[in-house]
């Protein structure tokens, strides 16, 4: 089996769910494996999420120094699904990227919408997003900021969400709806990748004031590729530092609070 993702094609192996290849490394010859394994959750095996592992293409390595992150998927009954992957959970450009491929099933169909959230302040936890099962089998994704997700562990829907609001799917050619009540990027594309060079990102704030930006001044992209998701802030400190030249009527958060209560929604 064949899965074709941003113009490029993997092999699915028989114990991976989701396989696809991108040029996730500084050299431009590297081809890295992005692979979706799926993991039960303790309450049964019919409850599941997916952990995401990046390696080289003529290396199969499923180990903690190799994995990116989580992913949970829906697929509706009238045809289509829904993706939801949590990236780079262990680095300072941890993203949300919400996947939309409506009933038509065609690729340049398939709608993306990736959400940077700040600030960045885990507590007592090595990455950025993590998952918390929960004793009735659903999970519970935690975002930087405290906000979080709550996914069914049979279906991959959303349950119930804090500080996130997420649309239903749209019509074809329709990026997904997600909104998110603190400062955040957003990333948005259809056929495409969202990460492509020279594209539009936008940055909201928590009152809902704009600022648009294009990518190169937010990502990195080594010998000059056309697509790459590394974050080149890598505190949030830089990051306001940059907002308040180029984007200086967004309001930024405060950085000496001990604590931030992310927020929640009231509809």
């Amino acid at each position: 089996m064949r899965l074709r993702w941003w113009g490029r094609a993997a092999t699915l192996p028989a114990a991976v769910i989701a396989a696809f290849v991108a040029s996730t490394t500084a050299r431009a010859d590297v081809i890295n494996v992005l692979s979706q394994i799926s993991v039960p959750g303790s309450s049964g095996h019919h409850t599941r999420y997916g952990r995401i592992y990046s390696f080289p293409s003529d290396v199969r390595e499923y180990s903690d120094r190799t994995f990116l992150g989580y992913s949970f998927r829906e697929d509706y009954q009238r045809g289509g699904w829904r993706v939801i992957d949590f990236m780079r959970v262990r680095t300072p450009g941890a993203y949300m990227m919400v996947t939309d491929l409506p009933p038509t099933g065609r690729m340049s169909h398939m709608a993306h919408t990736v959400v940077i959230v700040f600030p960045r302040v885990p507590v007592r936890r090595k990455n950025l997003y993590d998952v918390a099962e929960e004793s009735s089998g659903q999970f519970r994704v935690r975002a930087p900021d405290g906000s979080w997700l709550w996914f069914d562990g049979t279906t991959g829907s959303v349950r119930a969400a804090s500080g996130f609001v997420l649309s239903p799917q749209g019509g074809p050619g329709t990026p997904p709806g997600v909104q998110h009540g603190g400062l955040h990027v957003v990333l948005q594309a259809v056929g495409k990748n969202p990460f492509r060079r020279g594209a539009t990102a936008t940055i909201v704030d928590a009152r809902g004031q704009t600022c648009r930006v294009d990518t190169d001044s937010l990502f990195v992209y080594p010998n000059d590729r056309p697509e790459s998701d590394a974050f080149r802030f890598d505190t949030d400190a830089d990051f306001f530092s940059y907002l308040r030249g180029r984007c200086p009527d967004l309001a930024t958060p405060d950085l000496t609070r001990a604590s931030y209560r992310p927020w929640i929604p009231t509809h």
